[in-house]
């Protein structure tokens, strides 16, 4: 009794939590509206020097204007990076919808812009951005550039292209072929991230998941509720008052407690066992691992680059593509004819995904991500550390996926000074003395976190560094292993105490 007892008083809070942050994560969409002021939280997440992805990079328009884009909208400022405005007019004034991970501006001038939920483009006349409707409807966009072909615009799941040099953009899915050696087969981590939130089955099953979070909530509740029970019916017996009414509650919600906890056991231990490897050090064992397609499922998707579609860059010499994947980097034939081939050396990429696909010169290219930012050389497969110029850099998918260098993004100036936007740092110099603009009072004013990252920081624990410190990455697997413990031995105390024997 005590093993299940005390283990789920410990724990009730955070169990709560995790079960509403899940519903909130499930449903990004809908909670897109609402945010969270940052001054009530704590320094760890507050902006400063531009970090946690508050910017991604600059789009230089002229001598005297530049855009500064990323999770705090899109900012015009001066020659010198200050005296900003907004300039993210018609983006839904909601922080969700105003993330842009990528802006763009046409040889005609023409601006474009990528976010979480869709593609923009300026109308000039009105001053204000319009989406532009994507034929397989909103995709996340991650990539948008031009050639002598037209535009492209890669998402998530699909590369788009038109032929149109002025709006409006009517722009259609590319045909992709499978890559060299596809096997079928898809990511461990996003096999269980699908189970874990139920996108493997679609809506259906992210509502599946919602009644497993508030199971939960239930569970630990009505658990609560058979601790304290007994403890207020002896002192309304000891003040001689009635206590009949707790005795019944106690009673019924007892019995709901076991009934359904038996019932849903399973859903209960796969939720917990799926969220215990999507965070490090657990994440660390998957990362790499690949499994068959799930017949039946979302994974089962007849597009072999469902999913896995992280940046997009034209090489111009060499009339390629490269196409970054979690997976490494591919190059295809610029027509999209053939096959897509898989460097035989790859730059580090953390699962997190590539935040900067660029050209250095004939033979390098400068690649960056949360695992660092690197020239790469796929054809005599070298690659150097470009902050620290370390050579003979390896990537070894088996390791830890994030670094002391989480780069977000990248940004050179016109006098040839380079920056790197690091997640935790903010805006970091390569090489040279000029330090970046700071942040604005007007941007850390408009800048609330939305609803659904800090829900997504309550879900991984990283809330809770406040009171763990450096301790707080073992928060996950260890609750995990305190949630299945409570589940195993509260189905084993329902079967020992309260289940009739056979006659």
């Amino acid at each position: 009794m005590r093993y299940h007892k005390y283990p789920a008083l410990i724990f009730s809070l955070f169990i709560v939590f995790f079960a509403l942050s899940g519903i909130v994560m499930n449903h990004r969409i809908l909670f897109s509206k609402f945010s969270v002021d940052r001054d009530w939280l704590g320094q760890n997440y507050q902006y400063r020097n531009w970090n946690m992805s508050s910017l991604k990079s600059v789009l230089v328009i002229d001598s005297n204007t530049n855009i500064l884009y990323g999770n705090v909208g899109m900012w015009r400022a001066d020659s010198n990076f200050e005296n900003l405005s907004r300039f993210d007019q018609g983006i839904p004034e909601t922080v969700d919808q105003r993330k842009i991970g990528v802006m763009f501006e046409g040889q005609r001038g023409d601006l474009f812009a990528g976010g979480l939920f869709g593609l923009y483009h300026l109308n000039t006349e009105k001053q204000a951005w319009e989406e532009i409707n994507l034929p397989t409807g909103p995709e996340r966009i991650y990539s948008i550039l031009e050639n002598r072909m037209g535009f492209f615009v890669m998402g998530r799941n699909h590369i788009f292209h038109t032929e149109n040099s002025i709006a409006p953009y009517r722009f259609e899915v590319v045909e992709l072929k499978e890559p060299e050696n596809y096997d079928n087969k898809v990511g461990l981590f996003q096999t269980f991230w699908q189970i874990h939130n139920g996108d493997i089955i679609g809506m259906t099953g992210r509502i599946i998941m919602d009644i497993v979070a508030l199971l939960f909530i239930f569970l630990t509740l009505t658990g609560i509720y058979h601790w304290v029970a007994p403890r207020r019916m002896k002192s309304r017996r000891l003040a001689n008052k009635d206590y009949e009414r707790i005795k019944r509650w106690k009673r019924g919600t007892k019995a709901w407690h076991n009934k359904l906890g038996n019932w849903f056991l399973i859903l209960l231990i796969i939720s917990t066992l799926t969220g215990m490897f999507l965070r490090p050090p657990l994440l660390i064992a998957i990362a790499s691992s690949k499994v068959a397609k799930i017949p039946f499922t979302h994974l089962d998707n007849p597009n072999a680059w469902h999913d896995r579609l992280r940046a997009l860059f034209y090489d111009e010499a060499k009339s390629i593509f490269l196409i970054g994947t979690p997976d490494g980097i591919y190059s295809v034939d610029e027509n999209f004819e053939k096959q897509a081939h898989y460097f035989k050396h790859q730059a580090p990429i953390s699962v997190m995904g590539i935040n900067q696909l660029s050209k250095l010169n004939e033979k390098e290219y400068l690649v960056g991500g949360f695992l660092g930012l690197f020239r790469w050389n796929p054809f005599d497969g070298e690659t150097i550390d470009y902050i620290t110029g370390e050579t003979g850099v390896v990537w070894d998918p088996n390791a830890k996926p994030l670094s002391d260098k989480m780069v977000g993004g990248y940004f050179k100036k016109a006098n040839g000074n380079e920056y790197y936007f690091d997640f935790n740092n903010g805006a970091t110099n390569i090489k040279h003395r000029e330090y970046f603009s700071e942040m604005t009072e007007q941007v850390l004013e408009e800048s609330p976190m939305s609803l659904w990252n800090f829900a997504q920081e309550t879900h991984t624990g990283r809330i809770y560094r406040f009171m763990f410190g450096s301790l707080y990455i073992l928060f996950i697997p260890l609750s995990g292993m305190a949630i299945l413990m409570l589940l195993i031995v509260g189905w084993r105390l329902e079967r020992k105490l309260y289940t009739k024997p056979k006659m």
